[in-house]
């Protein structure tokens, strides 16, 4: 038998395993590096965040992924070398990140990175989507076991490829007593619905739209913060909300009648964005918006197209419990906002639940591979649109 292989059915009784989870979002600022430990599989899965890090991405990355990011048109020799190049990237921050840490190779178990998300399809005429960064490279130039492209089986199933978050969620969070929604505000928000008591098949999931990817861009295009990011929802907070502008936002059919479960930067971009002032413009006579006010607007936006989504699944008088993470829970603003749209519900930062907002994401995917690895899939029986399947692909050192 191959000795990776022994390795793993070994590692597959031991009670702790050590996971370095690694998650490089839409947003581009830089990759997640978590080092997790997981104890147990299914509902009886726990973990221990031990180390936690994000390094910011240089100019050379940037200028690697933004001419192919979100682009259905990009050079295929440049998406092809990218690939490669993302995942020496990925494994030289790693290794730093470990000589920091003082940590070795051999003590990381297994490696669970998501990849550089370069293009999301979920209405081509197949549905598709596309995470660079190969697996095989990381674990070659890391020498760590690798589980990568967590996101093909779930489209080979008949999913979107996103999002994949409700899976570690109702192992981690689901609750005997509080309806929960646990809610990422990234590039992109995405949220998990779980009641009270719930069974996998009582799980509802979908990206609602717009995180922090327009707002920062506005931030960027006019130089309003050197940070790249309204730091604290501070722009938003000093200005004026346009509701004209609002109402066609909030008028798109992706929240009106979209039976689309996920979105990315390749629907919601600028030019989303400036068919809509444009369509402002012909309507009010106006002739331009302040950029404060745009990111003002922006930021309503935000919170109140994740309103429209969690308002449509949640029962009737149900008293939920929405826990944030991701970027957007630093956006004090933002959260005011959101807090504002949800009047019938107690909105908290993911940290109330042992989670950091900062580090889920690159938490759930160690949680994901652990599942992956060393369990079976049947928990995740579901009939609406979220498959029972296992997910990521295996990578050995050499």
């Amino acid at each position: 038998m191959n000795q990776n292989l022994k390795k793993l059915c070994t590692l597959a009784d031991a009670g702790t395993k050590t996971f370095l989870g690694l998650m490089s979002g839409t947003s581009l600022d830089g990759l997640d590096i978590a080092l997790v430990e997981v104890m147990g599989t299914d509902k009886n899965t726990r973990f221990v965040l031990k180390k936690f890090t994000t390094i910011e991405y240089g100019s050379e990355y940037l200028s690697l992924i933004k001419p192919i990011f979100a682009k259905p048109n990009a050079p295929m020799a440049a998406l092809c070398e990218a690939n490669v190049i993302v995942a020496q990237h990925h494994a030289n921050m790693v290794n730093a990140t470990l000589k920091k840490w003082s940590l070795a190779a051999t003590d990381i178990d297994v490696i669970a990175s998501h990849g550089q998300t370069v293009f999301h399809q979920p209405n081509g005429k197949v549905k598709s989507t596309l995470q660079i960064g190969d697996g095989d490279h990381l674990a070659h130039l890391t020498q760590i076991t690798t589980v990568s492209d967590f996101r093909q089986k779930h489209v080979a199933a008949n999913g979107e490829g996103a999002p994949l978050v409700p899976y570690a969620d109702f192992l981690l969070y689901g609750d005997e007593v509080q309806d929960r929604v646990l809610l990422n505000i990234g590039g992109i928000s995405n949220f998990t619905y779980m009641p009270a008591k719930c069974n996998f098949d009582s799980v509802l999931s979908a990206d609602s739209g717009p995180g922090n990817t327009l707002i920062d861009k506005v931030v960027q295009q006019y130089n309003l913060h050197p940070k790249g990011f309204d730091e604290n929802g501070d722009i938003a907070a000093s200005a004026q909300v346009v509701p004209e502008l609002l109402s066609i936002l909030l008028n798109d059919p992706y929240f009106t009648q979209s039976n689309t479960t996920s979105t990315g930067p390749e629907y919601f971009n600028t030019d989303w964005l400036d068919a809509r002032i444009r369509q402002w413009k012909q309507q009010t006579q106006a002739v331009s918006i302040s950029p404060h006010n745009l990111v003002a607007t922006l930021s309503h936006f935000t919170a109140q197209s994740i309103a429209v989504h969690i308002d449509k699944i949640l029962p009737q008088n149900s008293l939920a419990y929405v826990y944030v993470s991701g970027g957007g829970a630093y956006n004090k603003q933002l959260m005011t906002l959101l807090a504002e749209a949800l009047p019938a519900c107690n909105v908290l930062h993911s940290d109330e639940l042992g989670m950091p907002a900062c580090a889920k994401e690159a938490v759930l995917f160690a949680v994901l591979a652990n599942q992956t690895l060393f369990s079976n899939y049947d928990i995740f029986t579901n009939s609406r649109n979220i498959p029972a399947v296992g997910l990521g692909k295996l990578s050995f050192p050499n």
